[in-house]
């Protein structure tokens, strides 16, 4: 009996051993990178991001009123198409029309004494002496310098007052067409007051939201394909036109409930290579197509 409980024993703890052994043996071979290849890690072939129909930078101008006043004329509706330069709102200038004809009065004042003051001053110096004493030419010339002084002051008085008067008509910035009309004839406007909003509609490119950490292999150039709800089965050309430097807030709010709406995105800017039906601020659907050179850094 005593020899079968040692027999017992001794195979129990060899058996132990063994498994202990074996155990470390498979979790080395395990773990030994020479054992097995390694799993590359592809990450993402493409971008999926909603984005909006914009302008170009100067393509969209809210034009505003320099003084207020009370407008008495908008000579364009919404979808008119203006120039630059065109009269498109006109203010109330009564006030400012009677302030430039008094300057103008001023000078034509001014003018007159210049002209009494000029021959009668030649006049004195050319007699002969005693018949003038120096203190009535001394007199006459310092009033003849004190007249052209006035003359400057009031000419740059004339000047400040035109260009007043010219700030009741608003001319057009830019070509394009009117989007947005603020104000109607009656209503008054104070200075820096929105009037009208005018935009460049053939200068319209797509501002796509993509998340921070998709931006893994955005490079400028790349390909992208546009879709968007009321057009079934149509998808539209584009490419990356310029990726930005910083992170923005996300401006739309995620269509798809699982998203994230509190999460930074880069405002990506892609330019149709097709025609495109869409309006300006129309929100659509992008999938921006991940280089393969930034797939092969990724896996590696």
């Amino acid at each position: 009996m005593a020899a079968l409980v040692a027999c017992g024993l001794g195979s129990t703890w060899y058996m132990h051993s063994a498994a202990i052994t074996r155990g470390d043996w498979l979790h080395t071979w395990a773990n030994d990178p020479s054992k097995q290849g390694e799993v590359p890690h592809l990450g993402h072939t493409r971008i999926v991001a909603e984005g909006r129909m914009v302008a170009r930078p100067g393509a969209e101008v809210v034009v505003g009123a320099e003084i207020g006043g009370l407008i008495t004329d908008v000579r364009v509706q919404e979808k008119s198409t203006v120039h630059r330069g065109d009269v498109i709102v006109v203010l109330e200038s009564t006030e400012q029309r009677a302030s430039v004809a008094e300057a103008e009065a001023r000078i034509n004042e001014i003018d007159a004494d210049i002209r009494y003051f000029e021959p009668k001053l030649a006049r004195a110096k050319s007699m002969t002496a005693g018949t003038v004493s120096m203190v009535e030419m001394e007199q006459w010339q310092r009033d003849l310098e004190a007249a052209r002084a006035r003359r400057v002051a009031a000419q740059a008085t004339l000047e400040r007052l035109r260009f007043i008067l010219s700030q009741t008509e608003v001319h057009a910035p830019i070509d394009g067409t009117v989007i947005a009309r603020h104000v109607q004839p009656g209503q008054m406007i104070e200075a820096t007051g929105r009037l009208l909003t005018i935009a460049d509609l053939s200068q319209c490119r797509l501002e796509a939201e993509v998340n921070e950490f998709d931006a893994d292999g955005l490079v400028v150039g790349g390909t992208a394909t546009v879709t968007a709800e009321g057009y079934p089965g149509q998808k539209w050309r584009a490419k990356v036109e310029e990726i930005p430097d910083v992170v923005a807030q996300r401006q739309l709010r995620p269509q798809d409930p699982g998203r994230p709406s509190d999460t930074g995105v880069l405002l990506v800017k892609l330019v149709f290579l097709d025609p495109v039906p869409f309006k300006l601020g129309q929100r659509v659907d992008t999938t921006i197509e991940v280089s393969k050179q930034a797939e092969v850094a990724t896996a590696r």
